[in-house]
């Protein structure tokens, strides 16, 4: 029998601090924005083109205590993850939710100032957790 692979990394700048919530049965999940920027050049342009891509990333348990006050708006990071569909119910519509959800996640520097921080170096903020699909939330909804 196989398992299927659900693996995700990114790079790029945190969009805001880390947010740090508890949930009524003291699971802390912490959240952020990332964006993620390529480069291309259209057929014949001279010129490179970029497009931003926002990201939702979550971060379950302890490490997400770990992480708030490292993860900053503007800071370079790498994410390493699987990619999380949630559906739910808002005011009697059914809604979709699209996010990473956060393994592991390296910070490579503060880039407040725009562009790329250099990749040398940098902080890996190991996980000490592995959550087998289990948010810790019970039978709670993450509101997303």
């Amino acid at each position: 029998m196989y398992n299927d692979i659900n693996k995700v990394v990114f790079s790029g700048n945190a969009g805001r601090d880390i947010e740090v919530a508890v949930t009524k049965n003291g699971f802390p999940i912490g959240k952020f924005s990332m964006a993620v920027t390529r480069s291309y050049k259209k057929s014949g342009a001279t010129e490179y083109e970029k497009q931003t891509t926002w990201l939702n990333v979550s971060v379950l348990g302890k490490y997400a205590n770990v992480l708030a006050g490292k993860v900053k708006k503007g800071t370079y990071v790498i994410v390493e993850g699987r990619l999380e569909v949630r559906e739910y119910e808002k005011d009697g519509e059914k809604k979709f939710y699209t996010g990473v959800l956060c393994d592991n996640l390296r910070i490579v520097g503060n880039n407040s100032g725009g562009g790329k921080a250099a990749a040398s170096g940098g902080e890996t903020i190991p996980s000490e957790f592995d959550n087998n699909g289990d948010d810790g939330s019970g039978d709670e909804a993450i509101p997303f």
